[in-house]
C-alpha cells in the first residue's frame, strides 16, 4: 500500500476506484462465498482490510459491500455508476466444490 500512497501523492485530485484481483487472497484464487465462518476458508481478513485501505478513495456507502465481499458501486452523477465486481467469486476453487448447493452469493446495492 505504500507504493499506491506515494503514486496518488502525484494526483491528488484524481479520483480511483480500486478492485480486488485473483492474486490478493491466500492461497493465490480463493475467495470463498461471504459469511462462510470456517477460519480456513473464510476471506473477511482480507475484504476487512481493503475496506480499511480504500476508505480514502470510496463514499462510506460503498464501504459496506466491500467489507461484505470486496464488491461496491458509487454513484458519480445522475446517469454514471461505477461497479467493481469481485468476479473471483465465480472461480470454484477444490476446497470450495464440498459446500452444498444452497451456498450461493448475489450481488446486493
Amino acid at each position: 500500500s505504500s507504493g499506491i500512497n506515494a503514486e496518488y501523492g502525484h494526483l491528488p485530485h484524481t479520483k480511483v476506484f480500486p478492485s480486488l484481483g485473483n492474486h490478493e487472497s491466500v492461497p493465490a484464487d480463493s475467495f470463498p462465498p461471504p459469511g462462510l465462518t470456517s477460519e480456513h476458508l473464510s476471506n473477511s481478513w482480507l475484504n476487512l482490510y481493503v475496506q480499511k485501505l480504500w476508505s480514502r478513495w470510496l463514499p462510506p456507502e460503498s464501504l459496506e459491500t466491500v467489507g461484505y465481499a470486496g464488491y461496491y458501486a458509487v454513484q458519480l452523477t445522475d446517469t454514471l455508476r461505477v461497479i467493481s465486481l469481485n468476479t473471483m467469486y465465480c472461480d470454484n476453487p477444490p476446497q470450495l466444490l464440498a459446500l452444498p448447493p444452497s451456498t450461493t452469493f448475489s450481488y446486493e446495492f
